[in-house]
């Protein structure tokens, strides 16, 4: 599936190695951008992804991509759980947290 940083995408359901982030219910993530790539899965519950104007509901068993350089935020609309990785990997860059 091709990608660009101005297209929202959902990716095909498949369970990527990663941390998995249990967040609450209300929470609003700043807008950011990165230099890198960000694939996930949905464990359980619900959120959107807003990713260069376009706005993605996320449910159990969808996956998504976030292309490096995209603008985005996401909202969780219930107790959220998530598998993620980026693209390269957190280490190459000292991105990992303790």
């Amino acid at each position: 599936m091709r990608s660009s940083a101005s297209q929202a995408v959902k990716a095909p359901s498949v369970l990527l190695n990663g941390v998995t982030h249990p967040i609450p219910t209300t929470f609003r993530h700043q807008t950011a951008k990165h230099e890198y790539e960000v694939v996930g899965y949905v464990l359980s519950g619900r959120a959107e992804l807003e990713i260069e104007g376009q706005t993605v509901r996320l449910e159990p068993g969808d996956s998504w991509v976030v292309p490096a350089g995209a603008e985005h935020t996401y909202r969780i609309l219930e107790k959220f759980t998530a598998v993620e990785a980026t693209a390269p990997p957190a280490e190459v860059h000292g991105r990992e947290q303790s």
